[in-house]
């Protein structure tokens, strides 16, 4: 894992959120069918799916890749066992709802005096691996 696809998650899940509404506001709903045998009648049966036009095809397939970009972010965060270094992250990364936490926000959350602090602890772990 890199700073950089930490640092992306968020653009990353808000693309995802968007391409996901456009793709099911292509999705076309078909109703009404005949029996196919006696007494012929007519009844409802939905069936909806996603067009498969090329800008569909390149939607699901960006939507695959945003996906799975998100869930590697996430199985990473899930994994780290520092609980402080796995909390920054949430904070500094990964809120998906609310303003953006400044590393000094961060820092005094967690009794740092320096807002430095924080940001090397996520670096050095990143760096180290793990």
């Amino acid at each position: 894992m890199t700073i950089e696809q930490l640092e992306n998650y968020r653009a990353n899940k808000v693309e995802l959120s968007a391409i996901t509404e456009e793709i099911e506001d292509s999705e076309e709903v078909i109703g009404v069918q005949s029996a196919a045998k006696f007494p012929y009648a007519v009844h409802t049966v939905t069936q909806s799916g996603i067009p498969g036009t090329p800008a569909n095809v390149r939607l699901l397939e960006r939507q695959h890749t945003l996906d799975a970009a998100c869930k590697a972010v996430e199985n990473y965060v899930e994994q780290i066992t520092d609980d402080k270094v796995r909390a920054m992250i949430r904070l500094k990364y990964m809120r998906l709802r609310g303003r953006d936490l400044t590393w000094l926000e961060i820092a005094v959350r967690f009794g740092y005096t320096d807002e430095g602090t924080p940001r090397k602890k996520i670096r050095q772990y990143v760096q180290n691996g793990g």
